[in-house]
């Protein structure tokens, strides 16, 4: 529901995403325009390619 999306949202934020519709991310949409979970439309359930290779280059987190 509701809180899972904000759960991970906010989870993603603190992993260095920002959101969707945010002029400096590395893409910009529309705000509320998208199902990303970056994004603060109702129905926040998805991420993109982009948003998965940004965080498998954070140098914070240990492949395994």
């Amino acid at each position: 529901g509701k809180r899972k999306a904000t759960v991970t949202h906010e989870l993603l934020h603190c992993m260095g995403l920002k959101h969707s519709f945010d002029d400096k991310a590395t893409y910009g949409y529309e705000k509320k325009a998208t199902q990303n979970i970056m994004d603060y439309s109702s129905t926040r359930m998805n991420t993109w390619l982009w948003q998965w290779k940004k965080l498998w280059k954070n140098k914070d987190f240990k492949n395994e």
